[in-house]
Order: structure tokens, then sequence, then C-alpha cells
């Protein structure tokens, strides 16, 4: 019998992640993406449990520049939706109960104003239904993150394995994380994690080649690839589908 699998986002940036739905033609949103969400921080929310508090609006504050200065807003909400979808350009709000977690393409602002609260609090509400379904499934979870501003010394391995498996109950599950950090990989990790090291930098793809970001595609593909195989899952016929060579740059697609 086949088993089912279903991928779950634990994402340190929402860009990367694009590139694993668009390869697995995943067009489920769950519920740490489209934003910036430190791997250590995720651990507290799902010890918490208290996924509600990422969009409550009494933690939100508009994040700026000025001159070179950061710079924080308290932000309103209309109590009807003038925009009824997420926000398409970067609105970055900063979350005070959970260190450096930052809101990027959910709420939409008018200078201090959220303009689409009644739409982002519906679809965390989906995510967070969609989250437990997932659990209650059976099916194997593959959750994925991709490094941007952690190195791998400091993950809390264990607290993430033992909250899944504990806590949640999750029996069958990988944690697959890429990084370009070149640091010896930290020894007698939980059997659940996959670390994937990239051969390229990717924090700049936005900006570079097409040459280039075929290279780093093809490079976490053809490595995720060989992880699953591990735990018996065969993702070639993917391939038949997608024209990795057709990839749009990342943030053409985040929605």
């Amino acid at each position: 019998m086949t088993k089912s699998i279903k991928y779950v986002h634990f994402g340190e940036r929402c860009q990367p992640l694009i590139i694993i739905n668009m390869m697995l033609n995943i067009n489920v949103k769950t519920l740490f993406q489209l934003g910036i969400y430190p791997f250590n921080t995720i651990v507290k929310i799902l010890e918490d449990e208290t996924f509600d508090d990422i969009m409550n609006p009494q933690y939100l504050k508009l994040m700026y520049n000025e001159e070179g200065d950061i710079k924080y807003n308290e932000l309103k909400y209309l109590e009807v939706d003038k925009l009824n979808n997420y926000c398409h350009v970067n609105t970055i709000i900063s979350n005070s109960k959970y260190d450096k977690l930052l809101l990027v393409h959910d709420y939409g602002c008018e200078e201090d104003t959220i303009v689409n609260y009644n739409f982002i609090q519906k679809s965390h509400k989906l995510k967070q239904a969609n989250f437990y379904e997932y659990i209650r499934s059976g099916d194997f979870l593959c959750f994925i993150t991709i490094l941007f501003d952690s190195n791998l010394a400091v993950l809390e391995y264990e607290r993430m394995s033992n909250v899944l498996s504990e806590k949640y109950g999750i029996k069958d599950f990988a944690i697959v994380i890429f990084t370009n950090d070149k640091n010896p990989i930290p020894e007698n990790l939980p059997k659940c994690f996959e670390i994937i090291v990239l051969d390229d930098e990717y924090r700049d793809d936005i900006w570079r080649s097409r040459e280039y970001r075929v290279a780093l595609y093809k490079d976490i593909w053809e490595k995720f690839r060989c992880v699953m195989k591990k735990y018996d899952f065969d993702h070639s016929s993917f391939e038949e589908q997608f024209d990795i060579n057709r990839m749009p740059r990342l943030g053409d697609n985040h929605s």
C-alpha cells in the first residue's frame, strides 16, 4: 500500500519554500508561511499552541525604515475590508510576543491601518484547521525549512522533535532543513531531521541571473528528492509535469 505524504512549511523566509510548492504542485498555504518565522520561534508557538497570537493586532506593529533607523507604528484595522486578498507588497509587520517573527505578505496596510483584517483572520483560521487536519490524517508529514537567519548550531532540535511527537502525537514525520551553513552538522540529532547542505548562496537569488536560478533550483530539487527516497517517496513523476528551466524568479509568485 502506497503511503500518503503532506508538506508543512517551517520557514525562516517565504521565498525559497515557494520553489518546493511549485515543484510539487502544492497550492495549499500552511500555518507558518508568507512571513519570517525563525525555527526556534515556531517551536515556542507549537509548545504554547497560541496560533491566534501570530495574527493578533494586540502584538503587531508596522515596521519601517526611516533614514537608516528601524521604527514602529501602532496598527489599527478597518471593520470592513478594503482588500479581500493577501498583500502583494512587502509590508513588514513585527510581532512583539514572538522574537523576530515578521509578517510580510499577509496584512495589507495603508499608512498605519490594516485594510484586509477580516480576510487574513479567516485565512489564518483555515490554516490552523488544515494543520490539525494534517496531524489527524495519519499521513507521513514532511516539515520543510530553509535557513536564512539562523545557523545549524542554534536550532532547538530536541524541543521541536518532542513537541511534534509528544504534544501533537505525530508518529511518522521528517523535518527537512535546507542550509548553506558550511559548518559541521551537529551530532546526535533526533532521527527525524534531514539536513540538506546546498552548494550556493541563495539569499540574493531574486536579483541573479536565470542561469544561477536554474542551478539553485536543481540543487534544491535533486537533494530533496534523494532525501525523500529514504522514506520510500519517489518524486521523479513531478518532473514530467514541471520544467525546472522555466522557473520564475523568487518573489514573482507568493500568493
